[in-house]
């Protein structure tokens, strides 16, 4: 597996915050994201969410985002992707990722220093979705496993059988359905740099 430098990684992140501007916007669509960040956006604008003029700080390789304003919801559906724009016009794509539902899940086995989780059923998570409970470093996420019953890791975890994990992403909400009118609120965005 390829690795970088702490430094490296966060040279990374600020470079994200740098391309962000002083006006970014958070905004979130149904649908699945495009191939790539410069791809037209497809699906419905759910809402835009502006962002810090700074959008965030950088430590150790983790971009945590400044204050998100909460915003009405301009549509009504599931949000399925973001994009991290430099306006509220969409134009200029600095990031884009899922949208998750925040869940948890209670391990079956115990797990000493290696990169899986095992669970008596299957959790309802899908791959790259973020990982987070007692023993988990921060930046783990989902390699492949998701919808079975061992998911194996990016990093080595230590825990012990049934212990609560949870499971998330870049943005998770409770629930990513919105109707139009809704007040759309993010607590809490961050992206971890791969090559941990």
């Amino acid at each position: 597996m390829l690795q970088y430098s702490t430094t490296h990684r966060t040279n990374a992140m600020t470079d994200i915050v740098t391309q962000a501007g002083s006006t970014p916007f958070i905004l979130l669509y149904t649908g699945t994201p495009p191939a790539n960040a410069a791809t037209a956006a497809t699906g419905t604008l759910l809402a835009s969410l502006p962002c810090s003029a700074t959008f965030g700080t950088v430590t150790n390789g983790v971009l945590t985002a400044n204050a998100i304003t909460s915003a009405s919801a301009a549509a009504s559906g599931t949000a399925g992707y973001y994009r991290l724009c430099t306006s509220s016009a969409g134009t200029t794509v600095v990031a884009q990722g899922n949208v998750y539902t925040t869940t948890t899940a209670t391990t079956s086995a115990a797990t000493t220093a290696a990169p899986t989780l095992t669970f008596a059923s299957a959790p309802s998570v899908v791959n790259g979705q973020t990982v987070t409970g007692t023993g988990i470093p921060a930046g783990t996420y989902v390699l492949f496993g998701g919808g079975t019953t061992t998911l194996t890791l990016n990093n080595d975890v230590t825990v012990s059988s049934s212990a609560t994990i949870t499971f998330g992403g870049d943005i998770s909400f409770n629930s990513a359905a919105f109707s139009t009118g809704q007040t759309v609120s993010v607590t809490s965005f961050s992206i971890t740099a791969n090559g941990a």
